[in-house]
């Protein structure tokens, strides 16, 4: 019985992952390599502002924006696939 309810609870895992990673795939393609490297590093890796807009030569209220508007794009995403 334990197999049958892991099965059961970790397909749904992997539709939301395949889902997931798809909406990823679609708003980096849709992204300037800076753009996704600069949220990425802000997002996934969790580093400083000021040493992302440092290293990218760009300001941190640039970091700011390029991060939201990426996260924003994310979420219509979702949103359009729901």
């Amino acid at each position: 019985m334990e197999n049958v309810s892991q099965e059961a609870t970790s397909k749904p895992d992997d539709k939301q992952a395949f889902k997931a990673a798809k909406i990823v795939k679609r708003v980096r393609a849709a992204s300037s390599r800076k753009s996704w490297e600069i949220f990425r590093q802000a997002t996934v890796e969790r580093r400083p502002d000021a040493q992302i807009a440092s290293e990218f030569g760009v300001t941190i209220g640039t970091v700011y924006k390029t991060t939201f508007r990426i996260k924003q794009r994310l979420l219509e995403e979702c949103q359009k696939i729901r």
